[in-house]
C-alpha cells in the first residue's frame, strides 16, 4: 500500500502466489482443514515419510511392502512438489522485483539497498 506505482496486477499476482503457496502447503503436508475435522485425506509427502521413518525406526527388519511403496510414492511427489517449489520460488523473485521497479519500501529480510 505504500508504494506509489503499484498496480492492480500485482495484487492479482500477490494473491496467485498466495494460492499457489497453500497448494504447495498442502502438497507437502496435506490438507489441514480437514484434519481438524478428523476427515479422510489423501496421504501428504510428509506422513508417508514420517510413516517409513517412525515405523521404520527401531526394528532390523526389512521394510515391509507398504513401507517401501510409501517410500516409493513420497519420492514421487517430492520430485515433483521439487519442480513446482522452484516454479514458485521464480515466480516470487520476478513479483518482487516488480515490487522493486514500482517503488516499494524497505521491507524485512531483504537486504539494503535491493
Amino acid at each position: 500500500m505504500q508504494t506509489p506505482k503499484v498496480t492492480a496486477e500485482h495484487f492479482a499476482t500477490w494473491q496467485a502466489l498466495d494460492t499457489q503457496l497453500i497448494k504447495l502447503r498442502t502438497t507437502l503436508y496435506g490438507d489441514p482443514i480437514l484434519g481438524r475435522f478428523d476427515e479422510a485425506r489423501p496421504p501428504s509427502i510428509y506422513s508417508r515419510a514420517q510413516n517409513v521413518a517412525g515405523g521404520h525406526w527401531s526394528t532390523t527388519q526389512a521394510p515391509t511392502k507398504t513401507y517401501q511403496n510409501d517410500l516409493k510414492l513420497a519420492t514421487e511427489g517430492y520430485t515433483v512438489f521439487k519442480k513446482d517449489l522452484q516454479a514458485y520460488l521464480q515466480d516470487l523473485e520476478a513479483f518482487e522485483t516488480s515490487l522493486k521497479e514500482a517503488g516499494s519500501p524497505y521491507t524485512k529480510g531483504r537486504k539494503f539497498g535491493e
